[in-house]
Formats: structure tokens, C-alpha cells, sequence
């Protein structure tokens, strides 16, 4: 009988029903994996016995209290508090598990304190979901035990930290799933040992985070339910105060296939030690990385051929307050373009400019009519249904045939579209004149002739906002993440983002012709050979020359 066989019998006679159906319903490996939460949970509680009982013993040691005891000391008083334990019952069947570990029960010290712990409070608790009050109570009693004893480390210069996760019950490895494969999940949803395959889950961070080897919160899902979350390897994080600021409470997060768990405090809860299974969105409620320092970290994830935590870093930067200004400019001038004098040029445009708007911020309705509208006025009503479609999926209405509501980039129809609409009037190479002032203000300032018909000026103001430091960042940060994709064979993302950079970029001739190679490229892994060549023949840089030598003859 093997030692996780031994501790079988120690689930089914002290914890709840509820637990041990969840048990008899899992797999086998996954019984195993339950059993080893189980043990490492019943290993803490003894640990924290022996300590308690050794502690009280070494306050009658002879020694002075600035004085450390020596190996000797310890020695003895270890011997001294075994012989004080009583011999155990031999029937018990959590006895009988501790012997098969190798532990002597008869002389280890608080033997008789972890039995009773485990058998009345921890066991028939074990593994149950907690409330969300109870949890979020214990956690900040958690925070701030650890920020004090965190504090008394500093001051005490002879006192030792030490950190171990106690487990070795987590996900095996991440998956190769593409982020937008993934379906949305609930708490509820989750099973314990099981990795959620193909799932993600959405919330926001509820707790205040206390960094140990890792850094402990908890999320909070969109029905109310939360779990706590231990979330490792996070880049970044060195110290508390940088969890604090980089986890606030309130910060939405996405993880992908969370592990569901029983920790070895007892409690369920979700093990990330993957970083690039967690997608951090916005800021939260408080200030943390700027669009420049997530740029610079999904760079240097690049460098070390890390691309999907280069691409989520880069997405994270996108989805900054300092991006916010350039998706509204991209929209706005769509919308410019539209009311100014409908034609198949202008039209074009605008469907271009909505597109480019749609990857900066998914979830603007705005952006997703305009790109209706600019098809429509194209004459192509296919690919204005399609978009309708998709637009109901990303902000979450009803879609009447699930099967069709698939990203309009990637739908048949529209590869043809966006490929055609690509290549019908390439964007300058030649440097764009700037303005003075800021997105912002220059957002505002064509807000302001567009309410009075002045369509041109509106458009003018418009792209002059997109020429500014905070635009050149986002079209440098779409650029990267189209480099990524290209990596990744991810060919339709690489298109897009690179589509959409065209459309702030200031026209600089090397931006130009890198974006353009990207461009090319996306297309030529998309087999699209004719739409390739002609987008390449947009500049005459040998690089993109050399590429456009290697694409296969149409004939």
C-alpha cells in the first residue's frame, strides 16, 4: 500500500461529505494529487505543534535570552519534549498514516496538539469553499501578520526568514491555448485538481496582497464569488510594496486555466505559476506601471524570446490610461471621414481607422458601428453583418447563430475585405507634419470642429493627435506586438496590429518599411501572395525587396 493509499482512509473518516464526493469523483492521478494537498495540509499542522512545544520548552533553557541555544540545547530539549508525548493509538487511522511517513509518534514533539487540530477543526473544514466575507477576513488578518513580522525581520538583524510554499501540488505545465480560444469561466465553474482546460477567468483582485515566495490575494468574480489566488514567478514583484502597487484591490485580472486547490491552510484556491497564464487590465484603483515601463518590460521579454509574456505586457500597455486618447482619436476620425462626403475612398479610410480603433479597445461600441457603417458605405454588406455579429459577441448581446460570431478578422469574408482594403491606398512614407499639444487637447479641439461641419479640420486635428509622443507609443507598441505574432505564427494578429500601427505611425521611413515587412509577411503566412506582393511593393527597402522575391509566382 502506498503511503497516498494510507492517507485515503484519513479523508473519508474526517472530512466533510461534500469533500469526499468531490474526491470519489475525481480520476485516479487526480485522487493523487488531492491526497498530497491532504498530507502536505496534516505536515503543516505538525509543524506548527512541534514549533509551539519547542518554543514553550526553550523559554526554561539556562541560556540568556540575547544568547541563541546551541545544536546541543536543541538537541536535548528536542529528546526532553519527546519523552513528555504518550504513546499513541495504533487504530487511529491518521496515526497509522504519520507512521507510514516515517514520523515516530511516540516521541515527536506536540503529537498530541496536531491530533486534536486536525481531527476537530482542520480536517472537517478541509477543502470546503469559504464565504466571501470569511475569506476576504482571513486574508487581511494574513496581510498584516505578515507586514509585522516582515517589519520585526528588519529591526532584528539575528532573526533568519524563511519562505517555502509548503506544496508541491500545482499544474503540471502551461498549455499552448490561444488567449482568444479560451471561454469565459466562474468560480463555480472550476473543479478542484483540474486545469480548467480551454477556460479563463475573469474578475477583479479583492484582497490586499501579501508577498511571501509568492504573492497571496484573492479574485473576485463577475457573480460575486471570490477564491483566494497565490500567483508566482510575477515579474517585478521583489518586494511588498511592489505587489501592493502593481495588486491593488479593485484591478481587474484575467487567468488563463486556473488550478483550482485545496491550499495547505485548508481553504480552495487558485495555484498561477505560470506569468504568462495572468493578464493584469488597467490600473485598478491605484496608480502603477506607465504605458512606457510595461512597453520597455514586454521588450525585454521579447529579447529573451518570451513572446507571449512580451505580447501580454504589450496588451497590458495598450490597455493604459495613456492609450486611451489615441483609440478615441482612431475612432473620431473614422467618424470624420464618414460624415464628411461619403465616397469609396473616404469610406475605406474610415473602415481602416474603426478597424485600428477596434484592436486598441475591443469593447467600444462606437468603433464597431463606425466599422459597420464605413462597410456598408463600401457596399459590402457581408462584412457589415459580419462585424454586426462580432459586435455582439465582444460586448456580450445575444448572437443568434453562435457559429458564425467568430472575429471578424479572421472570417473568410472579411480576409478578402481587409486585404483588399489594405492595398487600396498605401499609406505615405514621406514624415507627417506635426502640431503642438497633446492627444488630448487635440482630440478636443477636433471634437470641436466636427460639431460645427468642419469635417476636414476635424480630420486634421485628429491625425495631428495621433502624431503625438502618446501615439508614436502605441504605434510602436502595435508594431512589437505584430513582430510577436509573427514569431508565434499568429498570422491574422500580426496583420491586424500591424494594419492598425499603419494608421498612427507618423510615416518615418524606417518605421514605415519595418511595418510594411511585417505586413508582408502576415500575409505571405496567410498564403494571401497577391495582396503580400502588392503591400510590399510600397517601399523600396531591400529587406522588404528580399521578401518580395521569395513570394511564389501568381500566375
Amino acid at each position: 500500500m502506498s503511503i497516498h493509499e494510507r492517507w485515503r482512509p484519513v479523508l473519508e473518516a474526517y472530512c466533510c461529505s461534500s469533500v469526499r464526493d468531490d474526491f470519489r469523483a475525481l480520476a485516479h492521478a487526480s485522487q493523487e494529487t488531492m491526497l498530497k494537498a491532504l498530507i502536505a495540509t496534516a505536515d503543516r499542522v505538525l509543524q506548527n505543534a512541534m514549533n509551539a512545544a519547542l518554543a514553550a520548552e526553550l523559554e526554561h533553557l539556562p541560556t540568556s535570552p540575547r544568547v541563541a541555544p546551541s545544536d546541543a540545547d536543541l538537541s536535548a530539549m528536542f529528546d526532553l519534549v519527546g519523552k513528555k508525548s504518550k504513546p499513541q493509538d495504533r487504530s487511529c487511522v491518521l496515526v497509522s498514516a504519520w507512521i507510514a511517513k516515517g514520523v515516530n509518534v511516540d516521541s515527536c514533539p506536540g503529537i498530541e496538539q496536531a491530533l486534536q487540530t486536525l481531527k476537530t477543526d482542520t480536517l472537517p473544514h478541509w477543502g470546503l469553499p469559504q464565504s466571501k466575507g470569511h475569506l476576504l477576513l482571513g486574508l487581511q488578518q494574513h496581510h498584516f501578520q505578515q507586514k509585522a513580522q516582515a517589519a520585526a525581520l528588519r529591526n532584528n538583524s539575528e532573526m533568519t526568514e524563511i519562505k517555502s510554499t509548503w506544496s508541491s501540488v500545482r499544474k503540471e505545465s502551461s498549455t499552448c491555448t490561444d488567449w482568444k480560444q479560451l471561454r469565459p469561466a466562474s468560480i463555480s465553474d472550476l473543479r478542484l485538481f483540474h486545469d480548467s482546460k480551454g477556460m479563463r477567468l475573469d474578475g477583479v483582485l479583492a484582497a490586499l496582497p501579501t508577498l511571501t515566495v509568492g504573492v497571496l490575494t484573492a479574485i473576485e468574480d463577475d457573480r460575486g464569488n471570490a477564491i483566494q489566488v497565490a500567483l508566482y514567478n510575477l515579474p517585478g514583484v521583489s518586494s511588498q510594496d511592489h505587489a501592493e502597487n502593481m495588486l491593488p484591490v479593485g484591478r481587474r485580472i484575467t487567468l488563463k486555466e486556473p488550478f483550482m486547490k485545496i491550499m495547505t491552510d485548508g481553504r480552495r484556491g487558485i495555484r498561477m505559476d505560470n506569468p504568462a497564464d495572468v493578464v493584469l487590465h488597467g490600473k485598478g484603483g491605484q496608480a502603477t506601471e506607465s504605458m512606457e515601463s510595461l512597453k520597455r518590460a514586454g521588450n525585454d521579454s521579447f529579447k529573451a524570446k518570451d513572446y507571449e509574456a512580451a505580447i501580454l505586457r504589450w496588451e497590458e500597455a495598450l490597455a493604459h490610461a495613456e492609450a486611451g486618447p489615441v483609440q478615441m482619436l482612431m475612432s473620431n476620425r473614422a467618424q470624420a471621414r464618414l460624415a464628411g462626403g461619403i465616397n469609396s475612398s473616404s469610406a475605406a479610410e474610415a473602415v481602416r481607422d474603426a478597424a485600428a480603433a477596434i484592436i486598441l479597445r475591443p469593447d467600444s461600441q462606437k468603433s464597431w458601428l463606425r466599422l459597420t457603417q464605413g462597410f456598408r458605405s463600401c457596399e459590402m454588406s457581408a462584412a457589415a453583418a459580419q462585424a454586426e455579429r462580432c459586435m455582439q459577441q465582444v460586448l456580450g448581446h445575444a448572437v443568434a447563430d453562435p457559429d458564425q460570431a467568430s472575429d471578424w478578422v479572421g472570417a473568410k469574408e472579411a480576409d478578402a475585405i481587409m486585404h483588399s482594403l489594405l492595398v487600396a491606398a498605401p499609406v505615405s512614407a514621406q514624415p507627417l507634419q506635426t502640431e503642438g499639444g497633446d492627444a488630448q487637447t487635440l482630440k478636443e479641439e477636433g471634437n470641436t470642429h466636427y460639431q460645427v461641419g468642419q469635417f476636414d479640420e476635424a480630420i486634421s486635428k485628429y491625425t495631428a493627435g495621433l502624431l503625438t509622443a502618446s501615439g508614436q507609443a502605441v504605434a510602436q507598441i502595435l508594431s512589437n506586438l505584430s513582430a510577436a505574432s509573427l514569431k508565434l505564427h499568429r498570422s491574422q494578429d500580426a496583420v491586424a496590429y500591424a494594419a492598425a500601427a499603419l494608421r498612427c505611425s507618423d510615416g518615418g521611413s524606417q518605421v514605415f518599411d519595418k511595418l510594411v515587412y511585417r505586413l508582408g509577411m502576415g500575409l505571405q503566412q496567410l498564403a494571401c501572395y497577391a495582396s503580400a506582393g502588392t503591400v510590399l511593393a510600397w517601399t523600396s527597402a531591400p529587406e522588404v525587396q528580399r521578401l518580395a522575391s521569395k513570394l511564389p509566382t501568381c500566375r
